[in-house]
This record gives C-alpha cells, sequence and structure tokens, in this order.
C-alpha cells in the first residue's frame, strides 16, 4: 500500500523531518476496521493508507479527547477483492455475519427445520452450502456464538 515502504524517499523524509511532529504506527486489521467503518458509517470509500489517521484514533495512539481533531481521509486506490475480504472479516468481527457448519444427516426436511429455527432466533440465512462429506471431515461450529449469543439456535440441533 501507500504507506507500506521500506524506507521514504530523500525529500519525503527531509519534509517529515522539517513537519512532522510524531510518526506511528498502526496494524493492518486496524485500518481494515477504520475503512469499514468509514464505508458503513460515513459512506466513504478511501484506500486503506487513507484510513490510516482513523486506525491511530481507534487504536487510542492519539489522545484527541477534549480536542478539535482534523484526519485526513484520502485516496481511492482500492482493490475490490481487497474490500470484499474487508467487508465480510469486519462483519464478523461485528457478528453481524456468522458461519456456521452443521454436520447433518440426509433427510427431508432438515434443512427446512434448521432454517426455520435459525429465522426464529432471528438470525437470516445469506448463503447455503450443501457438501456430502464422510464422517471424519472436521467441522467448525462456533458454539459459544449459538449457546451465548443466539440462544434460539439450540433449536438447531434438535432439527435433525
Amino acid at each position: 500500500d501507500g504507506i507500506a515502504i521500506r524506507r521514504p524517499g530523500d525529500i519525503t523524509l527531509s519534509l517529515i523531518q522539517k513537519y512532522v511532529d510524531q510518526v506511528l504506527t498502526v496494524s493492518d486489521e486496524t485500518i481494515a476496521l477504520a475503512l469499514y467503518h468509514l464505508l458503513e458509517h460515513n459512506k466513504i470509500l478511501v484506500e486503506p493508507a487513507g484510513a490510516a489517521g482513523l486506525a491511530a484514533i481507534l487504536e487510542g495512539k492519539l489522545d484527541i479527547s477534549g480536542k478539535k481533531t482534523v484526519i485526513v481521509i484520502s485516496g481511492g486506490n482500492t482493490n475490490l477483492l481487497l474490500l470484499s475480504k474487508i467487508i465480510y472479516k469486519s462483519l464478523e468481527h461485528e457478528s453481524k455475519l456468522v458461519r456456521i457448519g452443521f454436520k447433518i444427516p440426509d433427510r427431508p426436511g432438515t434443512l427446512y427445520r434448521i432454517a426455520m429455527a435459525i429465522s426464529e432466533a432471528g438470525g437470516n440465512i445469506y448463503h447455503a452450502e450443501v457438501d456430502n462429506l464422510d464422517e471424519t471431515t472436521p467441522t467448525r461450529v462456533p458454539e459459544h456464538y449459538i449457546h451465548r449469543q443466539r440462544p434460539g439456535l439450540k433449536a438447531c440441533s434438535g432439527a435433525f
């Protein structure tokens, strides 16, 4: 990205030394979260480097309490594949999108009962995929999500 460089060029370095008081680092994950928040809440699409200032605030690296603050948001060089990954990961992070895997018998009505249990728990199915797996194929079910955050999904276990 525009800020992921080995070292600044000579002209850029001299300008930084002259005009910049502080340089901070932020994680890629926080930059992705900042980009997502700008898109979701402000309808602003920026490149990841353009969201770095907001990321620094989200990480608590800048004390802005009681201060008038301006963040420069810039750049539109956004890779659509990267953007889609950021959106999906952010939705998962906020528990707005959950991936659940079930091992179920191949009997009529089983998928219907699972879909109804999800619906009754207030959920919606965005994508469903059926695959015939053998018994040795491992599955990942976020049990903590089902039992702690969406207790209504416990009914899914009784669907089959």
